[in-house]
């Protein structure tokens, strides 16, 4: 049988829970078989992208591959937030920015406009997934180590940048962003402890994220002024900032329901990544989902609330997994309603 780019996408998204578990409930050993699973699949997005260019571009695949990144964002920052290694507002800014991005992009198309985006945007997902392997790695590994290979890192990419500009051609966007954030962590790294360079590293991080969305977010405002708001884009607005800033400190306080919140932002994710799709190719602005979503939400965020003053009334994971299998029903029926566009190629 004939693998596929798209089953390649999905597997990676169906393997994500492994390492987060391991992360959250393993040790030392297990962190490193969840760090090279984490590696392996990220390495599964240059796999299927090649696979994709060969076989043909399809409207589910358009759909899928830029959800898989997202949810791998989601799934290794809120491990990280489940461990206690950084507050909860530098993940809730991070994981908001996307939800945000995927809102407006719909509100966006549905007035048949485009707002240009900077490289930032593609460089911003090379920083996010090589920052969350450096921050592993100042964990695990002694101060010297760490020092050593982030220098041994940073080294090939500031050599691709001197040879492109020693020839007088444009070196690639990537090159020396990358090779300085990884000389940067050499730096902080041996002028302070390894607090300090966490938190340089994903402050690097959560910069590059919403530095490569302002003029989205700046386009979208002058865009909103000159054509006013629709009830829509307040749903789209309610829904991003439910279940990108408002949910994610519910697992700060419970981390045993990350997995089911994880699955819930998965879904979310492909909530979006689907009226993204439908607005574009049949110009109609869903609002029940984004309905459903935001109000089971907050319902789940008070209950959540009441938990933290009465942990006894009943188990957050249990709620947690309702609150998921609300987002796979509302997934589903919205998957299904508009199921030819994703038939076609």
């Amino acid at each position: 049988m004939r693998i596929t780019a798209n089953q390649v996408t999905m597997a990676r998204i169906f393997l994500l829970p492994v390492p987060v578990y391991l992360m959250i409930y393993g040790e030392t050993v297990h962190w490193w078989i969840a760090f090279v699973m984490f590696v392996l699949l990220g390495m599964t997005d240059f796999v299927d992208g090649l696979m994709a260019r060969r076989e043909g571009p399809t409207k589910l695949g358009s759909l899928i591959d830029p959800v898989a990144d997202k949810i791998f964002v989601a799934a290794i920052m809120l491990s990280m937030l489940a461990i206690e290694l950084f507050p909860v507002w530098m993940i809730s800014a991070l994981l908001c920015r996307e939800f945000l991005m995927t809102a407006l992009r719909s509100s966006v198309a549905i007035r048949q406009e485009a707002i240009k985006t900077s490289r930032l945007a593609k460089l911003k997902t090379i920083i996010q997934m090589g920052g969350c392997g450096t921050i592993f790695l100042t964990i695990v590994l002694p101060e010297q180590a760490l020092m050593y290979l982030c220098l041994a890192l940073a080294f090939p990419f500031l050599l691709v940048f001197f040879i492109y500009v020693m020839k007088k051609q444009s070196p690639p966007f990537w090159a020396l962003p990358v090779g300085a954030a990884f000389l940067l962590v050499f730096v902080v790294e041996f002028f302070f402890n390894k607090e300090t360079t966490l938190m340089v590293q994903m402050i690097i991080i959560l910069g590059m994220t919403w530095a490569s969305a302002i003029d989205y977010v700046v386009g979208s405002y002058k865009l909103f002024r000159r054509t006013g708001i629709m009830f829509g884009d307040v749903m789209r607005m309610l829904w991003a900032i439910v279940y990108g800033l408002l949910i994610v400190p519910m697992v700060a306080y419970f981390p045993v329901i990350v997995l089911p919140v994880l699955v819930s932002m998965s879904l979310e994710f492909g909530i979006g990544g689907i009226d993204n799709i439908v607005v574009t190719e049949k110009h109609h602005f869903s609002l029940w989902p984004f309905l459903v979503s935001a109000c089971v939400g907050i319902v789940f965020l008070s209950s959540m609330i009441m938990l933290i003053y009465s942990p006894e009334s009943i188990n957050p994971f249990y709620l947690a997994l309702m609150l998921s299998m609300s987002s796979s029903i509302v997934c589903g029926a919205f998957f299904g309603r508009h199921f030819d566009l994703f038939k076609r190629i």
